[in-house]
């Protein structure tokens, strides 16, 4: 019959497949969880195996764990059980890597399930020192013991280390079991006499302004010289220090000696209005802007002053309190004191109408000419008479 024929071919097929170590693939496989831990110097490999519908002709028959590549199989498991633990002690070995498997009696093995890895952090180290490894996140097996070792620079120590924040002693070398993830440091301090360390206390501002540094407490060395620099606000000028309450001075920055722990307090005052007299005057014939009289400027300002001079007049120069300071025009005086400022106007004309010289007045060769020429028009008038 047709239908034998395939049947047949069936049976062929799983007879080649029995003969040759393969069996089909089932679902009901063992499933496999594995874990470790270390009992005093050794390291123990649990393993946790379920496997569904167990009977006495259907079992985990065998258990397999690969370590570094080595592969050993233990056969003692017991039958017809649904879940169960078994324990590999590999004693004080530190393995690299560990995989385990189960093996169904008539589904086959289980897949390899390896041992879970950890991250173990070694943190930089306080003080001055190294560790070898150097500090970096390294990722390890469950199974893994990292030896760390500290090394102190010349001048240092290690004091001790600390694991995930504990205090683990201060061996040179320290090992670490990787059965979860941890951080380690390395504490390293000087054996060199430590100096004296004292407080400079920079206080709050009296007034606006502020300090660089800013306020707050600060530790240095003996001996050690700090600078302060006080900072006004808009308006404001630094008045006075107060060095553990006597005033110091108004120095700017002001230098603190650490003999001793200090507070230090800046002391800022309001700006007063200042202002100062300008007093502009006239020589000649001319106007200024602004006008002559005296005129009040605050301090630093810049008075601008315009000299005019009248028909036939120039401006020849200014005078500043006192002192011929050219002929700029304008001339600004900087206020920063009391000024008087005088504009000297000179005459541009050389003579008058009627063929009499202008000559400056009070002059005495003036007076004798201004005779003799009203002589002269007097004798030709009369002449003609």
């Amino acid at each position: 019959m047709s239908v034998g024929k395939p049947l047949l071919a069936l049976m062929i097929c799983l007879m080649i497949l029995s003969l040759i170590g393969v069996r089909p693939a089932y679902a009901n496989v063992p499933s496999v969880k594995v874990s470790a831990r270390f009992d005093a110097s050794n390291l123990l490999i649990t393993l946790d195996i379920s496997h569904q519908s167990p009977t006495q002709n259907h079992y985990v028959d065998w258990v397999e764990a690969d370590v570094d590549g080595t592969i050993t199989r233990y056969t003692q498991t017991p039958q017809a059980t649904e879940d169960f633990t078994a324990t590999i002690n590999l004693g004080n070995h530190s393995p690299s890597s560990v995989k385990v498997r189960a093996n169904c009696n008539l589904h086959g093995p289980s897949g390899w399930v390896s041992l879970a890895t950890y991250q173990l952090t070694i943190q930089e180290p306080e003080g001055s020192g190294s560790t070898k490894p150097p500090a970096g996140t390294y990722t390890y097996y469950t199974v893994t013991t990292v030896t760390v070792t500290a090394t102190p620079d010349s001048g240092w120590k290690l004091d001790h280390w600390t694991l995930d924040g504990n205090n683990i002693g201060s061996d040179k070398t320290y090992s670490v079991k990787m059965d979860a993830s941890h951080q380690l440091k390395a504490f390293f301090t000087s054996t060199e006499p430590q100096a004296a360390n004292y407080t400079l206390t920079i206080m709050k501002p009296e007034g606006q302004g502020s300090t660089n540094p800013t306020t707050a407490n600060y530790t240095y060395s003996t001996k050690t010289t700090v600078t302060v620099t006080a900072t006004p606000a808009t308006g404001w000028a630094l008045d006075h220090w107060l060095l553990d309450e006597a005033n110091i001075g108004g120095a700017n920055p002001y230098i603190v000696n650490m003999n001793e722990s200090h507070k230090l307090k800046p002391v800022f005052t309001q700006k007063t209005a200042k202002t100062y007299a300008l007093n502009i005057q006239v020589k000649g014939t001319g106007s200024t802007n602004p006008g002559a009289g005296t005129a009040n400027y605050d301090e630093g300002a810049n008075a601008v002053v315009t000299a005019t001079p009248a028909s036939g007049w120039k401006l020849d120069h200014w005078e500043l309190d006192g002192s011929n300071v050219g002929g700029a025009n304008p001339y600004t005086v900087k206020m920063n004191a009391n000024h008087q400022l005088t504009i000297v106007f000179t005459s541009t004309e050389a003579g008058s109408t009627g063929g009499i010289p202008a000559y400056p007045l009070g002059s005495v060769a003036a007076g004798m000419m201004i005779c003799i020429a009203l002589l002269t028009a007097y004798g030709h008038s009369h002449k003609h008479r």
